[in-house]
């Protein structure tokens, strides 16, 4: 006896495989930003020098670096920090901060995989309760990172002294409330990093004060292969129908 799909059931069949497809390639809803990621201020006023001068572009560059590690994988979208101006600062600003990732190459700063450049000077305010300033900026390049791997952070505000009359400000990272302070060796085992005009990495017993916030990268939906599952098997129907 044959089995023949009329018109109208083939129709049902096409728009319920169509409804499936399209349900499993939608986006999803926007995420909110969660934080991901945080090493809390210090009150001390003790920050450490990471600043160029903006003469002959970014020369004149002292860079400091710190790792994290995210639990999920995740899309990095903005950083809190805390610092402040080193020196004589009266008339100083900051112009613009630069904020580069990092991949981990054996537990040192290796290839860039991002830079950001946020002009103005990051919603800069100051904190009496910390006596620093806070800074927020949502990256102009987001990152794609992996769970449970370790990446390098490093902020550098470019200082503007044109109005600072002694020209001697410069702008420091603000260190964390975990950072030990010892004036003797052994240091305790907590490492930061920082260069001088891309020169060689000097470690140092540091933890640098951030926080970063990003979207969690969700997993493929399983409504995408449970639509081409329905589409294999209408396509085999349709070909048993055809040969009975």
């Amino acid at each position: 006896m044959s089995h023949r799909i009329s018109p109208g059931g083939i129709s049902k069949y096409v728009a319920a495989v169509i409804l499936l497809v399209r349900l499993s390639v939608s986006p999803p809803a926007a995420a909110a930003d969660y934080v991901l990621f945080s090493q809390s201020a210090s009150q001390r006023p003790v920050e450490i020098e990471s600043y160029s001068n903006g003469i002959n572009g970014d020369q004149n560059v002292i860079a400091v670096f710190d790792d994290f590690t995210i639990p999920i994988d995740a899309e990095l979208t903005g950083v809190n920090w805390t610092g402040g101006f080193i020196g004589n600062y009266d008339g100083a600003s900051v112009s613009r901060f630069t904020i580069r990732f990092y991949e981990n190459l054996a537990n040192q700063p290796g290839a860039l995989l991002s830079s950001s450049v946020i002009v103005g000077n990051a919603n800069e305010n100051y904190s009496s309760f910390l006596n620093k300033n806070t800074y927020y900026a949502q990256l102009t390049n987001p990152i794609l990172v992996s769970m449970h791997t370790s990446y390098w952070m490093s902020i550098v505000a470019t200082v503007d002294n044109s109005l600072n009359l002694n020209h001697t400000a410069t702008w420091g990272w603000g260190v964390s409330q975990t950072t030990p302070f010892s004036p003797f060796p052994p240091y305790e085992p907590v490492i930061a990093y920082y260069s001088n005009n891309n020169g060689p990495l000097y470690s140092m017993s540091a933890n640098m004060s951030f926080s970063i916030s990003g979207i969690a990268v969700p997993e493929p939906p399983g409504l995408g292969a449970l639509g081409l599952g329905l589409i294999c098997i209408f396509l085999m129907k349709l070909s048993q129908e055809a040969e009975s």
